[in-house]
């Protein structure tokens, strides 16, 4: 993982520079609602940039991550980190469909944020062609059940069992860049926060990708 410690570090001051002038612009807008909130999206969507590097530079040196779980509104949680994507998935040409009955339950809100941007932000990347996702919440003896399913070209089978290992991706392809770290930056977040991600089976007639997050 030193490669990944090397560029983890090195996006750290760009994000603190683009946090700090989004909220030097907002300061400066406060009379422009629109270009404020606008701004205030900027700068929440680094800090959470920030969080996610951060995580991995402790995953990549063996430290711990400590965790900071309280009561949170699970629904509410999701459909915040929806709104967030909906301006990315309207571009795309894509829908996003929410049937959350989660309610509350203790658990780290920046965690859970991390790792449903991470399967959004897949979506976005690999399951255009499907121009719908779905995301379900329930509450199932005592334990958060989260679905994200997509209606992509889905997985190949021949990756199926390897997707959630490090720099495996599912599309190799120049126009889908990425590391192939983000899916097992999520297992080993939900790992240590006593929970889990899996690749669900889906039914041969079904189009997508599905994956549950239990916490």
């Amino acid at each position: 993982m030193s490669f990944v410690n090397q560029v983890s570090h090195e996006l750290k001051t760009p994000l603190t520079n683009i946090k700090l002038y989004a909220d030097m612009l907002a300061d400066q807008q406060q009379g422009n609602p629109e270009i404020l909130k606008k701004l205030v999206v900027i700068s929440q969507e680094t800090k959470r940039l920030e969080q996610l590097v951060d995580n991995v530079l402790l995953f990549g040196q063996g430290k711990e991550l400590t965790l900071n779980k309280q009561n949170h509104d699970i629904d509410q949680i999701i459909k915040e980190t929806a709104e967030g994507f909906a301006p990315r998935f309207k571009e795309k040409g894509m829908d996003i469909t929410l049937d959350c009955n989660a309610g509350e339950a203790c658990v780290d809100r920046n965690l859970l944020e991390q790792v449903l941007i991470n399967l959004l932000s897949n979506a976005a990347k690999y399951a255009t062609s499907g121009q719908k996702v779905e995301i379900t919440a329930s509450q199932i003896n005592g334990a958060v059940s989260i679905i994200v399913k997509d209606y992509g070209s889905g997985i190949p089978n021949h990756l199926r069992d390897k997707i959630l290992e490090p720099f495996m991706r599912g599309d190799n392809t120049a126009a889908t860049a990425g590391l192939g770290i983000g899916l097992p930056l999520c297992v080993n977040l939900l790992k240590v926060h006593g929970g889990k991600l899996t690749l669900l089976e889906t039914d041969k007639t079904d189009k997508g990708t599905a994956f549950e997050v239990i916490l």
